[in-house]
This record gives C-alpha cells, sequence and structure tokens, in this order.
C-alpha cells in the first residue's frame, strides 16, 4: 500500500534561537501571521514576548492563549494604533519597562508608517548600544552600527 504524499510533516519544535531574549510584535492578535510569529518566539526561548494591536478584546485573548504555550515567559498585550506617534512612542516605552529592552522587533502591521519607522531606527540605535546583532523578522541580522553609522 502506497503512503499518502500529501501528508503534513510533524510540525518542528523549537531551537532556543531566541533563549532570553524580548520580543516585540505589532498587528499580533490575529490568527495570522503576527500571531503564529508569536508563537514561534515562545517556542524558540523568547524569555519576553510584548503584542501590540489596535483591537484590545482580541489582544487579550491573544495574551492568554500565548501564555498558556509558555508558563516561563512573560506576555504582554498593549493597545497600538501604529498610526498614531503617541500610540506608537507608549508602545516602545511599554515595551521597554516590561522586558527590559528590546531585542527583536517583528513589524506586522499593515503598512510601514513613519512612526514605525521611528520605531525600527530605535531598534537599529539599540543594536548600537548594545553591541549585539538585532533581527527583524524574518530572521535577517541587523548588525550593530558603529558611531559613524557605518557597518562592521
Amino acid at each position: 500500500m502506497e503512503s499518502d504524499s500529501r501528508a503534513l510533516p510533524a510540525y518542528v519544535p523549537g531551537h532556543q534561537l531566541l533563549a532570553g531574549r524580548a520580543v516585540l510584535l505589532t498587528a499580533a492578535a490575529g490568527a495570522g501571521i503576527g500571531f503564529a510569529a508569536a508563537k514561534k518566539a515562545l517556542e524558540e526561548g523568547a524569555a519576553c514576548v510584548v503584542i501590540s494591536d489596535i483591537h484590545e478584546g482580541r489582544l487579550s485573548q491573544a495574551v492568554e492563549a500565548l501564555q498558556a504555550i509558555s508558563a516561563d515567559a512573560k506576555v504582554v498585550g498593549v493597545v497600538a494604533n501604529v498610526t498614531d506617534e503617541a500610540a506608537v512612542q507608549h508602545l516602545v516605552s511599554e515595551a521597554e519597562r516590561v522586558s527590559g529592552g528590546i531585542d527583536v522587533l517583528i513589524n506586522n502591521a499593515g503598512r510601514l508608517t513613519f512612526f514605525m519607522w521611528i520605531l525600527i531606527r530605535a531598534s537599529f540605535a539599540a543594536a548600537s548600544s548594545s553591541n549585539q546583532p538585532t533581527r527583524i523578522f524574518p530572521g535577517w541580522p541587523i548588525q550593530p552600527y558603529s558611531q559613524k553609522g557605518t557597518s562592521r
């Protein structure tokens, strides 16, 4: 008897690629890519995952579902509209406060607004000050920059 070639492969367990890291994700409270990325971050050992979304009810449900995945990690939800500068500033401040510093930024929001660009630039500054590579989904390394602004 032949095996079914359409069978799904086994789910790949985490390899602790984000062990001890803090991850900030935008638009992560739905059932799509953002939530899946938050789930995978926890499976990869992230110590803190901060998710944001504009929908408060969906956000609290997502936080609850993610907390069930890892009892050891801190999962925090922040309501944020990434088209609003004050909301983005609050999001970044809150993420830094609860995590001690953002190691990974995943901008899953539907558009790259000017304010999200500021957030991404802030992650470059964080990489520069920590002298550690930062990763922006889907895993491309962003190397620390010297004081002159050139990559090492």
